[in-house]
């Protein structure tokens, strides 16, 4: 009987070991990672990634022990339980660092965290330089935080306002432009005006009765500036 023969083992003889060890660690990290530096930047965020990837894996891992094997499958012998249980784990943890590698490739994280690890030590080297020009949130005071916000109202204010006063120079131009028209057209009509006025005034001191083309032309100024008075 093959369950009593394993009971029987497992009572008479002590387990292996290495059957028996647990938190072994299984997974391994697809990339190195050592903490690089590189001009002054120490690049810490990928390993850091790295790291709590390979130790969610090892503690998923860890779960698959051989006692729990022997329980799920208690008329199989230790020996193969454990040689399953160990092609087990390495191929989870093979197509696990897989996955992650893929992920890692696929969205680029490498270079967006070694940006950040830059962009974080330069701001750490800015702040030990001490650089008056430079200006630290933690060192800044209250009033000088509302006087930033009104500086920023302000601008925006200056710009409705310019925007504003383009808009008004434009309207400007063209009620120029129309007012030059209609002057140039009240000059024309006192022109002529002025002529009729000097017809009228010499018939009238010559005591004449107007000829028929004095007199359609009288009649004609009347009924067109009649139209444009209108």
């Amino acid at each position: 009987m093959a369950s009593g023969k394993g009971k029987a083992g497992s009572k008479g003889q002590p387990r292996r070991p290495e059957l028996r060890r647990r938190g072994k660690k299984v997974a391994k990290s697809v990339h190195p990672k050592s903490r690089r530096e590189k001009g002054g930047v120490e690049y810490v965020r990928f390993s850091g990634l790295e790291k709590a990837a390979e130790f969610a894996l090892s503690e998923t891992l860890r779960k698959l022990t051989l006692q729990r094997m022997e329980e799920c499958y208690p008329d199989i012998e230790p020996e193969v339980l454990e040689y399953i249980r160990k092609q087990t784990i390495e191929v989870w943890r093979k197509k696990a660092e897989a996955e992650c590698g893929q992920i890692y490739t696929e969205r680029d994280l490498k270079s967006k965290l070694d940006a950040l690890d830059e962009i974080v030590s330069d701001a750490r080297d800015r702040q030990s330089r001490r650089d008056p020009d430079v200006l630290h949130m933690d060192r800044v005071k209250p009033e000088e935080v509302v006087q930033s916000q009104l500086i920023a109202l302000k601008e925006q204010a200056i710009r409705k306002s310019t925007k504003s006063l383009n808009s008004l120079r434009y309207h400007k131009k063209i009620l120029l432009r129309e007012l030059e028209r209609v002057s140039r057209g009240v000059e024309a009509g006192c022109e002529e005006l002025d002529g009729v006025i000097g017809e009228l005034g010499d018939l009238n001191s010559s005591q004449q009765e107007p000829d028929d083309g004095q007199f359609e032309k009288l009649i004609e100024y009347a009924v067109d500036g009649g139209r444009a008075g209108r």
